[in-house]
């Protein structure tokens, strides 16, 4: 069951619908290790607010957030992708 997020609400829904599918679409994972760390991170939290919204959410956006957990627990790195797995698991 996910959160009501109130599609019907204000333009501030919709301020923050385009802030999350931002970060989600255009968030590139660096090459550096600390910015490569901060960028799953904030890419994890995106994809975490997603699911907490559930079918509140607009299909593209679950649709972007199931496709990046996707990639994340097919990466050789066991954290993200122990990450991926418990995200997927909520």
């Amino acid at each position: 069951e996910g959160h009501d997020i109130g599609m019907d609400a204000s333009g501030y829904v919709s301020q923050l619908i385009n802030v999350v599918s931002k970060i989600l679409m255009e968030t590139d994972v660096s090459e550096s290790i600390n910015k490569s760390n901060a960028d799953h991170a904030v890419l994890f939290e995106s994809v975490n607010l997603i699911v907490a919204w559930g079918t509140t959410c607009p299909v593209t956006m679950r649709e972007g957030a199931m496709k990046l957990l996707g990639k994340f627990i097919s990466v050789r790195e066991p954290n993200i992708r122990y990450l991926g797995l418990m995200t997927m698991a909520k």
